[in-house]
């Protein structure tokens, strides 16, 4: 069977047979430009990076700030975000869309030269994503059932952002977050 994810810039992915050689940084975060958040339900244009990007600028240590901007890369490896509904149906005919993920993330940690996480970091960046959620749920999302998020919205709203400036801002962010990280270390 052949999966394999052609990825921009020119490397493949074969999520089948995943290496640390098929992880490509700027290749993802082009891709994660290009998808959108909630499925493509949404108000304006509002892509996976520039979540993540929100996400990363939520975290007070600037050493830990890279894990909130790469929490999100599994999606471009995957193709998709796959929005929970889905997910569930997955999981219900037998896939564990989870457990690629995952696979993927340790792969991402081990290109970018990072530890996973520690538990206390990954709930800071669970918080940020779920804050940058409920923002998204009063400023992005077209969400006419009411969904909502326990977590409390950022203050600053979220804006339409041109997708080249957000992949520069992105380019920008992995180097300043990657370096502020080494320096922590």
């Amino acid at each position: 069977m052949n999966c394999r994810v052609n990825i921009a810039g020119g490397s493949i992915f074969d999520p089948l047979n995943p290496n640390l050689d098929m992880i490509d940084p700027s290749g993802i975060l082009h891709h994660l430009v290009m998808l959108s958040r909630w499925g493509g339900n949404v108000r304006f244009p509002f892509n996976v990076l520039q979540h993540s990007l929100i996400v990363a600028e939520a975290i007070k240590d600037p050493s830990e700030r890279i894990y909130g901007l790469i929490h999100d890369w599994p999606e471009a490896l995957l193709g998709a975000d796959i929005i929970s509904p889905t997910k569930l149906l997955l999981h219900h005919d037998g896939a564990d869309v989870n457990a690629h993920e995952r696979l993927f993330m340790n792969l991402i940690y081990r290109k970018l030269s990072l530890p996973a996480p520690s538990t206390e970091i990954a709930r800071r960046v669970h918080e940020a994503d779920m804050r940058a959620r409920a923002t998204e749920l009063r400023d992005v999302v077209a969400n006419p059932t009411g969904i909502v998020c326990p977590a409390p919205p950022f203050n600053r709203p979220i804006k339409y952002e041109n997708w080249a400036l957000t992949l520069e801002r992105g380019h920008q962010m992995l180097d300043a977050y990657l370096w502020a990280h080494s320096e922590a270390a």
